[in-house]
């Protein structure tokens, strides 16, 4: 009977330990796409889409293609939009998003035509069609080699703090998507020791987080305009940061060579990894989006992904949708070090020591009384 208490006893510690849970971490791999051969909202008065969903409610804002106008439209599924209503705006490339009550929206300070001063604007709104008039962002740290223009500037708030990514250009037809981070939403710093990227100048002291592509590559175009274009950032459901952005191999062109979407994941919003199977999305014959898909706006709907693009077609109006499923490709836990696991998992692997430092003698002394009697 004490050699059953003996064993029992350490049974019970091992099933303690073994029932430790440990830190799950997923990885996200979005790269199957299903696109609508057809566009959701046909209007030669919608580009450049941006899309958010405000409770059961997908919202879009879009911008003429021939005077930069935006305009606003609702739907229940995102697939069948309502008409699209006048705003009080005319701005060139931005991103809305919904904080609190309070719909807010960075832009490029300027309007459709030639790349804007380098510099973005904030606006807020209580209905997401009268909009306040232009705050002028302040950046700490900007103006730096790489800051001939803030193109798309693309922002989310996470916790309280508001983060950026745009399209920086050193001037030289070589682009980036740099990386700054504001309290406010008015207020921006950009940090200038990243050492992501090493620009084109040989600058790896820097803000900037991912640069276009090889000479040849899909997003490799060497020439004045955009190689890297437009990002959409996400924070997904399981912690990690998303992109999705265009590129293209040919200049502004559209085909074979004309923009695609890339994808890339990151831990922090600063270390990106570009997927091996880049590009992600691309448009094929006989779809509505055959010339080039760039300009995505995307966001994670339940477990699935929805993505609203422009496509490329000499500046006409129109947006095109696809989807992803969300697909964990890595979910092995991972027990990590004492200091790094959550505050109930300490208690326990507490609980598992002090038994196992009280269990030893014990076990030992009922052994030797085991062996005497």
């Amino acid at each position: 009977m004490k050699k059953i208490l003996a064993v029992g006893v350490m049974a019970v510690l091992s099933l303690v330990f073994l029932g430790l849970p440990g830190k799950t971490k997923a990885v996200v791999d979005n790269r199957i796409w299903t696109k609508n051969s057809t566009a959701v909202v046909v209007n030669n008065q919608a580009g450049w889409p941006r899309v958010i969903k405000d409770g059961a409610t997908y919202k879009m804002w879009v911008e003429n293609p021939a005077d930069a106008t935006v305009r606003y439209t609702t739907s229940a599924d995102g697939i069948t939009w309502g008409a699209l209503q006048a705003t009080n705006l005319t701005v060139h490339e931005f991103c809305v998003i919904k904080d609190g009550a309070t719909y807010k929206m960075w832009s490029n300070s300027g309007t459709a035509g030639p790349p804007p001063a380098p510099s973005v604007s904030y606006w807020t709104s209580a209905d997401g069609l009268t909009w306040s008039a232009a705050t002028l962002i302040t950046f700490n740290g900007g103006g730096q080699a790489w800051d001939v223009d803030y193109i798309a500037p693309w922002v989310i708030k996470d916790g309280s703090t508001y983060k950026m990514w745009y399209n920086a250009n050193e001037g030289n037809g070589k682009y980036y998507f740099a990386y700054a981070t504001s309290d406010d939403g008015t207020t921006f710093t950009e940090p200038q020791n990243l050492g992501k990227v090493v620009s084109a100048a040989g600058n790896a002291n820097n803000n900037l987080v991912l640069k276009q592509g090889a000479a040849g590559a899909w997003d490799g175009y060497q020439g004045p305009g955009e190689a890297l274009y437009s990002n959409t950032v996400l924070k997904n459901s399981d912690g990690i940061y998303e992109m999705w952005y265009a590129g293209n191999k040919s200049g502004q062109a559209g085909g074979a060579d004309g923009y695609k979407i890339g994808y890339a994941t990151s831990p922090d919003g600063i270390t990106w990894t570009e997927a091996g199977a880049n590009p992600v999305l691309s448009g094929l014959a006989g779809e509505f989006a055959a010339n080039g898909i760039y300009y995505p706006s995307v966001i994670q709907d339940g477990d699935t992904y929805k993505m609203w693009f422009w496509p490329y077609a000499n500046w006409q109006g129109g947006v095109g949708y696809a989807t992803a499923n969300k697909m964990v490709v890595q979910a092995a836990p991972v027990v990590e070090p004492l200091p790094q696991t959550g505050g109930n998992d300490n208690i326990v692997i507490l609980i598992g020591l002090t038994l196992l430092a009280v269990s030893v003698p014990v076990f030992y002394l009922l052994q030797r009384k085991i062996t005497k009697s």
